[in-house]
């Protein structure tokens, strides 16, 4: 196949930046010298960088690998017009570095944000803050203009672009929905499953559905072209949230049909009712376990299992479908069949929680594991905050080796006097969101992921980040249910 040169692939960029975001002024340059295979994206406020990159990452043609610890090729595909005449083939691009700038503007509308949660003081060089919530988002402790920054990027450009985009569609709204209704006779679909989670199907371009549903954290699903809510697979319907979304899209004069799964029944009802039809109580409890750990799966004659989270192929890589999960969830599966043996022996002494590691043993061979919950009272595992966690886009317990917490989070007043000023939580989100950022870069084909991370040792003489690789791994808990661990290579 033929390769692109790097120069038509930044052209073409640029031109489907400008028509996916009209109004927006990009700036798209290719790079010199040792860097001529590179490209930089430029624009001030507008769209946010995760939109920005559903357009620059199919354009790639490598990509680092931090497991492998170099750049490999991506496979990608770019068709580009050059001369009049249309031409696909590899584009020539190690990497496309986007750097989105504020406007002075907003920069002023963030200052007046923080000034208002501190007694009207200007957030002024040599300030240091402590965290704090505006608008519902949790701005870390820093210096006071950084937190100023970090309120202009998180809130004040969000909402500014929402309300533009929002501007911009009322108009296509008016003029497109009676055609619209005419044509397909409905409107959206709003559905929860346990298999699929929360998603919305049905909309079209510029019926104003995209503004709502992106307000409550709706994601296009470029791949398959529906919106749905990350991380609501495997989870019980909310029917409040519903509810809202429907009225939202309702009021944005659509047409909106909604339906969900009953709630699941709790195990003691489904164990009674299975007992008193086969009277086998045992076996009624290993069953049991498995709809608790995971809801989607059915009895042992079930082909395949649902997966833990909404692990969508754009959360996590754009051309893996949900077949690539299969191995993980039969994965689970043959976890669930150990977890079964120590939920029916006679042995008070076997525990309940096996973990990943466990080799599948006989039907009468029982094994004992070291828990959870003993682990963590032991100070072996550290659980973190559950409220930071959801923070960072985890639904499930997070927990870290006391190795990882030694090594990446703790820090006292000591080593900021000695190294660099920094502070557990600040530290503790880091390893929460690079462990985020390597869950949506991987494939999503196993139980684990490597993680690449920078942290300033905890030596009492580093003042730099040097890099470290942890692994983040998802498995039962002490009674089946999704926990997830943070760990050193050599831990497990």
């Amino acid at each position: 196949m033929d390769y692109i040169e790097t120069k038509h692939v930044a052209a073409e960029l640029k031109r489907r930046l400008q028509n996916a975001f009209p109004g927006v002024k990009f700036s798209v340059r290719k790079g010199t010298g040792t860097a001529c295979a590179w490209i930089s994206v430029y624009w001030t406020d507008g769209p946010s960088t995760a939109d920005v990159e559903e357009f620059t990452r199919p354009m790639q043609g490598m990509a680092f690998s931090g497991q492998e610890d170099r750049y490999e090729p991506t496979h990608n595909t770019v068709t580009v017009t050059v001369n009049g005449r249309k031409a696909t083939g590899k584009p020539l691009v190690d990497g496309i570095n986007i750097h989105q700038d504020v406007s002075a503007d907003a920069l002023k509308a963030a200052a007046a944000l923080w000034s208002s949660a501190h007694d009207g003081a200007a957030p002024a060089d040599g300030i240091w803050s402590d965290a704090c919530v505006i608008e519902g988002h949790t701005i870390r402790e820093n210096g006071a203009p950084q937190q100023a920054a970090q309120i202009a990027y998180d809130v004040v450009l969000p909402q500014r672009w929402t309300a533009a985009q929002e501007h911009t569609a009322r108009p296509a709204v008016a003029a497109h929905i009676p055609k619209q209704r005419e044509e397909s006779g409905q409107g959206p679909t709003l559905t929860h499953t346990a298999e699929e989670g929360t998603t919305v199907t049905g909309t079209r371009r510029g019926d104003g559905a995209a503004a709502v549903l992106k307000r409550h954290g709706f994601t296009w699903h470029r791949q398959n072209q529906y919106w749905y809510v990350p991380g609501s697979r495997d989870s019980e319907v909310d029917t409040a949230f519903m509810t809202a979304v429907a009225a939202d899209l309702t009021a944005a004069s659509l047409t909106v049909t909604t339906s969900h799964e009953p709630p699941r029944q709790p195990f003691e009802e489904v164990s009674a009712e299975a007992e008193t039809d086969t009277g086998d109580s045992a076996r009624t409890a290993a069953k049991g376990m498995t709809r608790t750990a995971h809801p989607g799966a059915a009895d042992e004659e079930a082909p395949e299992a649902a997966a833990l989270g909404h692990a969508s192929p754009d959360e996590q890589h754009p051309d893996v479908s949900r077949a690539g999960h299969a191995d993980s969830d039969r994965m689970l599966l043959r976890i669930d069949s150990v977890l079964h043996e120590g939920a029916v022996t006679d042995d008070q002494g076997v525990s309940r929680d096996a973990m990943r590691s466990v080799p599948l043993a006989e039907p009468t061979e029982v094994i004992h594991r070291y828990t959870r919950a003993r682990a963590l009272a032991d100070g072996a595992l550290v659980a973190v905050d559950t409220d930071l966690a959801k923070e960072a886009g985890f639904r499930v317990p997070v927990a870290l080796t006391s190795a990882v917490w030694e090594d990446c989070v703790a820090w006292s007043d000591e080593d900021s006097a000695q190294q660099v000023p920094q502070d557990e939580r600040g530290r503790l989100w880091d390893v929460l969101f690079m462990s985020r950022a390597a869950i949506r870069r991987s494939s999503g084909g196993g139980d684990r992921v490597t993680v690449d991370l920078r942290r300033v040792p905890r030596n009492g003489r580093a003042r730099h980040a040097r890099g470290v690789q942890l692994v983040f791994a998802i498995g039962p808990g002490d009674h089946g249910e999704p926990v997830a661990t943070i760990m050193q290579p050599d831990e497990d």
